[in-house]
């Protein structure tokens, strides 16, 4: 294999101690450094993720998120009624942090982003019902890691969902969700 020749827009970022690798047409840019192995006597390569370099610039890793949308968004939308008798008795904020960490609980790399504030004392009276809905929704396992699947994905500044498989699209028609509802991420707020 011959020498890669990359566009000037990726060779300035091209310097002692970083490395670009080409992957399906997307330059990544790496720091690479170098560490002792004692075992093999010899010194072992480490590379380390820096981000995506595009015609207008890199994208650091730190500006890229991926969070699971599915299950969370699911639970949360058959969770209306719950949602509402928790807003009642305990009032809106309260409310929609106790729902999200009912969610967190099942799936930890959800787009919720939680309070550090645990509501414990709160969540006991409300976690018989959700485990209610949570077996409504997870009838197998493989609905639960289906929807686990589908995915919220940021990148500088933008958000958008994974592209769904018939199978997700289907289990979401068997749980009677309606499709638009469960696409629209436009009132997603990620760090509330």
């Amino acid at each position: 294999m011959g020498k890669v020749i990359y566009p000037d827009w990726v060779t300035k970022y091209i310097e002692r101690g970083k490395v670009v690798r080409l992957v399906n047409n997307h330059y990544y840019l790496y720091r690479v450094t170098s560490v002792y192995d004692k075992e093999k006597k010899r010194p072992k390569g480490i590379s380390y993720y820096l981000g995506y370099i595009t015609p207008t610039g890199l994208i650091p890793f730190d500006d890229v998120f991926v969070y699971e949308y599915g299950y969370s968004k699911v639970m949360w939308m058959k969770s209306k009624k719950l949602l509402e008798r928790i807003i009642n008795d305990l009032g809106d904020v309260l409310g929609n942090n106790i729902l999200k960490q009912l969610i967190f609980r099942y799936s930890n790399k959800s787009y919720f982003k939680l309070d550090v504030t645990s509501f414990s004392e709160y969540i006991s009276n409300y976690s018989r019902e959700f485990e209610i809905i949570h077996d409504e929704v997870s009838q197998n396992e493989v609905f639960t890691e289906s929807l686990k699947s589908i995915y919220l994905v940021g990148f500088r500044g933008q958000i958008a969902l994974s592209k769904f498989s018939d199978e997700e699209l289907t289990i979401l028609n068997n749980l009677n969700i309606n499709v638009k509802e469960f696409t629209n991420i436009g009132d997603i707020k990620l760090w509330n």
